[in-house]
C-alpha cells in the first residue's frame, strides 16, 4: 500500500468540528435514569457501540442472558446492575471480553450479598449473577482496581439496604471518572459524602432530571494538535464546555502552555494557535490516562 499525504495549499480561517457525544457520560446517565425509573429527559445520547449495547440491555432488562459483546464499560456497569434483579442473569461477551479480569468487582458484590458464579475461568467472564440478600458493607479497595468497578458500585449503592461505604487509595488511577460518576449521581438527587478517599452513600431514592449530554473531550483532544499544525486557524469544537465534568477537559490547560488559545463560546470551545510554543513538559496523567495518546 502506498499513501500520499499532502498539506493543503489553502486553509480556512475558521473550521467547525461536530464532535461525538460523551460515551462515558451517556453510559452512566442511562443507568442512573433506569435506576430512577426512566422518568428523566435525556438528550444527546452517544451513538457509540458501547452505549448502544447498554441501551439494548436496559431495554431487555428481564432477559435471562445479556451479551455485552466487546463493551468493557457495559460488562462492568451491568454486572453490578444485575444484582438488583430477582432472577439469575448470565452475562457474557466476545472471547476477548472473557480474557478481561473482573474478579475485584465480583468480590465486592459478593461482600454485599450477591451470588455470582464464574461459568468458565475464575476471575473472568462469563458470569451468572443472582441478587441474593443484599446488605450494607464497608469496602476497602486496592489501588489497582479499575475506576469503572468503583463507578459501578457507586451507582447501585443507593439501592442497597443500608447503603455502602467505599474506601479507595489516594493514587487511584482514572480518578476523574469517579468524580464524573459522583457529579452525575448528585444530578439525580443522590446525596454522597465524599471526604478525601472515603465515599458514603446511604440507601435513598433517585429523582428524575433533565440533562443534555455534552460532546466528548477525549475526541476533542486530538484537534488541539491540529491547532498546533495550522497556526492562525480557529477551530470551533461544537458542544464542549470548559467547566466540564469530564476529566479530559484538562487538555485545554496543557495546550495553553504550548501556545494554544482556548475560549468558551455559547455552544462551543474555540481554539487557535498563532505561534506554537513547543517545549518539554512533565505531567501526571494518572487521573486522565486517555490523554496520553494525544500528547
Amino acid at each position: 500500500m502506498e499513501l500520499l499525504v499532502e498539506r493543503p495549499t489553502t486553509t480556512p480561517k475558521v473550521f467547525e468540528v461536530d464532535l461525538p457525544r460523551s460515551k462515558s457520560i451517556s453510559n452512566r446517565v442511562l443507568i442512573l435514569d433506569f435506576l430512577e425509573g426512566g422518568g428523566s429527559s435525556i438528550s444527546g445520547i452517544s451513538e457509540s457501540n458501547d452505549t448502544k449495547i447498554v441501551r439494548e440491555v436496559l431495554k431487555n432488562f428481564s432477559a435471562s442472558e445479556w451479551n455485552v459483546q466487546d463493551a468493557g464499560t457495559a460488562m462492568r456497569f451491568l454486572t453490578s446492575l444485575a444484582v438488583l434483579k430477582n432472577e439469575a442473569t448470565i452475562i457474557l461477551g466476545t472471547n476477548r471480553m472473557h480474557e478481561r479480569p473482573i474478579g475485584h468487582l465480583v468480590e465486592c458484590l459478593r461482600a454485599i450479598g450477591a451470588e455470582i458464579n464464574y461459568l468458565n475461568e475464575p476471575e473472568f467472564p462469563p458470569l451468572q449473577v443472582k441478587s441474593g440478600e443484599l446488605k450494607a458493607a464497608n469496602l476497602s479497595l486496592p489501588g489497582h482496581m479499575s475506576s469503572q468497578f468503583i463507578s459501578s458500585l457507586l451507582m447501585i449503592a443507593p439501592k442497597v439496604p443500608g447503603g455502602l461505604t467505599i474506601h479507595y487509595p489516594s493514587d487511584q488511577v482514572s480518578s476523574s471518572y469517579i468524580e464524573m460518576t459522583i457529579e452525575l449521581m448528585r444530578l439525580f438527587g443522590i446525596e454522597i459524602i465524599h471526604e478525601n478517599n472515603l465515599l458514603r452513600i446511604e440507601e435513598q431514592r433517585f429523582h428524575s432530571t433533565r440533562y443534555n449530554i455534552e460532546s466528548d473531550w477525549s475526541s476533542a483532544s486530538y484537534w488541539f494538535n491540529v491547532a498546533l499544525l495550522f497556526p492562525g486557524v480557529t477551530i470551533k469544537l461544537i458542544g464542549l464546555k470548559l467547566d466540564s465534568i469530564q476529566g479530559d477537559s484538562k487538555i485545554a490547560d496543557y495546550y495553553r502552555v504550548l501556545g494554544v488559545e482556548v475560549k468558551q463560546k455559547s455552544n462551543s470551545v474555540e481554539i487557535l494557535c498563532n505561534q506554537p510554543n513547543l517545549q518539554s513538559l512533565e505531567m501526571n496523567l494518572s487521573s486522565t490516562p486517555d490523554l496520553t495518546q494525544t500528547l
